[in-house]
């Protein structure tokens, strides 16, 4: 909207300038009449393009089933995309994941663990998908050992979805946030926390600052 208006006065300036000389050669040319013509152009080209680009938007549908010790992720999309990141937090240690998908419908470039892991842990499951072959179904199949039902930290009851996608030679993005429980569109967290361990001892600085340093890692994972 911002940028809607600062090109209708960019061009309500341009033509009323160029009406004014108009107007200085034929007196019966009416100024506003020309500047509110090329308003009016303006307005309906920019609705245009933006109706224009929503229609493009893919149809994109993620859902997460969540058992004790597992999470079954599916994945599809109405339209090609370039590329597909789900950023998913999971309370617990995760043992495996399991990519049950070919090639030809999509390639999962991407699974990795941000954490450290540790059998008390929460962490995040990062899966990017590139080259997402329109109406393909992906399946992921997350194993993990759970923490404690009655543990809750700040930003794991949702996860954050990016895709994009082509329209017009220009690469467009869409980033939104899902909830675990309704699967549907939330606010971003205030608070987001990935690598969280759970001790129950003191721990010595050597060790606080080993920890610290496994945190800032990203552990590939194998299937």
């Amino acid at each position: 909207m911002k940028i809607l208006i600062a090109n209708m006065v960019v061009v309500i300036v341009i033509m009323f300038l160029i009406a004014s000389l108009c107007k200085k050669r034929d007196s019966s040319i009416k100024p506003y009449i020309i500047v509110v013509f090329a308003v009016a152009t303006l307005f309906i080209e920019s609705i245009t393009d933006c109706i224009r680009e929503k229609l493009s938007e893919p149809n994109v549908q993620v859902n997460i089933v969540r058992s004790n010790e597992a999470c079954k992720i599916t994945v599809e999309s109405s339209k090609p995309l370039n590329s597909l990141a789900i950023d998913f937090p999971i309370l617990g240690n995760i043992k495996s994941v399991n990519d049950m998908n070919s090639i030809a419908d999509g390639t999962t470039t991407i699974k990795r663990v941000v954490g450290s892991n540790a059998l008390a842990s929460q962490n995040n499951i990062e899966i990017l998908v590139e080259d997402l072959k329109p109406s393909a179904k992906l399946e992921y199949s997350v194993h993990i050992q759970p923490l404690s039902k009655n543990l809750f930290i700040a930003g794991t009851d949702r996860y954050k979805l990016s895709y994009t996608w082509q329209l017009a030679g220009e690469s467009k993005t869409k980033t939104k946030w899902i909830s675990l429980d309704t699967g549907k569109e939330t606010e971003r967290p205030n608070v987001q926390v990935k690598g969280f361990t759970i001790h129950n001892k003191a721990l010595s600085p050597e060790e606080i600052k080993k920890l610290y340093e496994e945190g800032l890692k990203q552990r590939n994972i194998k299937n």
